[in-house]
């Protein structure tokens, strides 16, 4: 009696595993992508608080820099889902707080500041 495996090759039947994708070249790419979005993000988020943190003595100027954040804000919310490994888009949005720095408003508020506290430091002289 014949069996159905008589006429099989067995070498045939077991071929060695063959990658086809070059995972350690994928992985390799991925962390690459991973480290320019991270200093996309940085750079953004520098350049946010160099803004954020623009001495301003004035109530008013205070509150005129927080609704200009806050726009920059609502704007970001449509960018957040981007990808900040693309350099240019973190440019775009460094474009954006470089607006708020170049905003008179706001470089008036900060020339005030520097000659407020420059008064204050000449009557503290003056004083002792």
């Amino acid at each position: 009696m014949a069996s159905y495996t008589s006429n099989l090759d067995l070498s045939t039947r077991f071929t060695p595993y063959r990658q086809e994708l070059p995972v350690e070249e994928m992985v390799s790419v991925a962390n690459q992508k991973q480290q320019m979005y991270n200093e996309g993000v940085q750079k953004i988020q520098d350049s946010i608080d160099k803004v954020a943190g623009l001495p301003v003595v004035r109530e008013v100027d205070k509150q005129y820099l927080q609704s200009k954040l806050n726009e920059l804000g609502g704007k970001l919310k449509t960018v957040a889902a981007g990808d900040f490994s693309n350099f240019q888009l973190v440019n775009n949005v460094m474009g954006m707080t470089n607006q708020i720095v170049k905003d008179p408003v706001i470089q008036n508020a900060v020339y005030s500041t520097q000659v407020i506290r420059k008064g204050q430091q000449d009557l503290e002289a003056a004083k002792q």
